[in-house]
């Protein structure tokens, strides 16, 4: 899958550098709004997002690191920070130039600071200073082949991009993908018909390196209440949850058991999200061998320091899922001491057949295909003041349960 980063430099195309930014005339202006009413045209299929520089350095947008110029030429990179992003820079001057690196990192999810705009504007001494610009020639940028350089005049720019801006034209620019992998951006300034400044930007689409992490499969629908009501039952339904795997010695009781503890017995990672809005969840998934098992918390704990090791605050677990047939999921981790939870009490499991579950829990026997659910509630604390709940979720597939859930939670 091609990173957002790629898509979001259609829109960086146009400079995205706020007006409180202290640097860059021209990156100043064009931040101003002059672009909204300018020509727009599209920069030459032939500029692939490569500048070569006076002293030979080769500087590829999006791709060349920052630490590259600033190594070559002996200077320390400047940064700037306001809140929701950071942008990096060098500056250098040579000739009465100007010129920039910037590398903006509001979207940057890579493992360096990579260049994604060069800007070529008159030097200011009053200012070159302050931005601590050094001398050296060999950082200019040299002319390229697909790119009108400065000191080209209108009339030479309408043949170049083979449009026709009238006299007077301030700035123009615009945005293009010569290929697939690369976006670039070019925009200009013309002072009395010639230009003196430009803005070069350029994208690359690099590979994420995993995507976000999802609960899904039945574990999902549970969570997300896409479940049969439940039928209520007057009994304690399941006991702390035990494995049958020999590595597993100890049990977990929903609602006490933290999450920390589930990874600690059978490792893997643990990934939060929000199924409803403002209500993140925590979870963990365990590919099994013969099927997956996926621990879910729905709330926080205040940890335990009355035991040893003590247990640091954290999300306890509330849901217990096994499914013979899940959905693939990247984010689950293997464990075969995971499967075949044990819920005691002769609760049917991975399996049974409906046969089986109208036998135990009576009522109608249930459909061939379908989800059906079986809760119990009591009283809890010393006034009564809890209810607890506990739920059974099945998931029938041809007659035999291909999945279950455990769940216990309290309400006041």
């Amino acid at each position: 899958m091609k990173s957002i980063a790629f898509a979001l430099l259609l829109a960086a195309a146009t400079p995205t550098f706020a007006q409180d930014f202290p640097y860059s005339t021209l990156e100043a202006e064009l931040a101003s709004g002059v672009l909204d009413s300018a020509p727009e045209i599209e920069p030459s299929p032939d500029f692939l997002g490569t500048l070569d520089l006076a002293g030979g350095l080769n500087i590829a947008l999006d791709r060349t690191s920052m630490n590259v110029v600033t190594t070559a030429f002996d200077v320390a990179p400047q940064t700037y920070q306001y809140i929701g992003y950071t942008t990096t820079w060098a500056c250098f001057t040579a000739g009465g130039r100007r010129v920039w690196y910037i590398a903006d990192q509001t979207y940057e999810i890579r493992d360096d600071i990579y260049i994604s705009t060069i800007v070529d504007e008159p030097a200011d001494p009053a200012t070159d200073e302050m931005f601590r610009c050094k001398p050296e020639p060999k950082a200019i940028p040299k002319a390229h082949p697909a790119l009108p350089a400065i000191g080209s005049t209108l009339a030479e720019l309408n043949a170049f991009y083979k449009v026709t801006m009238p006299a007077g034209t301030r700035y123009f620019g615009g945005y293009g993908s010569p290929t697939t992998d690369v976006t670039t951006s070019v925009y200009y300034r013309l002072t009395d018909g010639v230009v003196d400044a430009i803005s070069i930007a350029g994208g690359y689409a690099f590979e994420e390196v995993e995507e976000e992490a999802h609960l899904n499969g039945m574990a999902e629908e549970v969570i997300a209440s896409e479940w049969a009501d439940p039928i209520t039952l007057d009994e304690y339904l399941f006991e702390p949850i035990d494995f049958d795997h020999p590595s597993v010695q100890t049990s977990f009781l929903l609602d006490t058991a933290y999450l920390s503890q589930v990874l600690s017995v059978f490792g893997g990672t643990a990934h939060t999200e929000e199924i409803f809005e403002e209500t993140p969840i925590t979870w963990a998934c365990y590919d099994t061998g013969n099927g997956r098992t996926t621990f879910v918390s729905l709330r926080t704990g205040e940890g335990d320091d009355s035991i040893e090791p003590p247990i640091e605050p954290g999300p306890i677990a509330n849901v217990i899922v096994e499914e013979a047939n899940a959905p693939t999921n990247d984010a689950c981790s293997e464990s075969l001491a995971a499967a075949a939870p044990l819920p005691g009490n002769d609760i049917p499991r991975l399996g049974a057949t409906r046969i089986e579950l109208f036998n135990r829990f009576g009522g109608d026997i249930p459909e061939r295909d379908s989800h059906l659910a079986y809760v119990t509630q009591y009283e809890m604390g010393d006034e009564g003041n809890w209810l607890e709940h506990k739920v059974i979720y099945y998931q029938l597939e041809n007659g035999l349960v291909t999945g279950v859930a455990y769940k216990l939670y309290a309400t006041r």
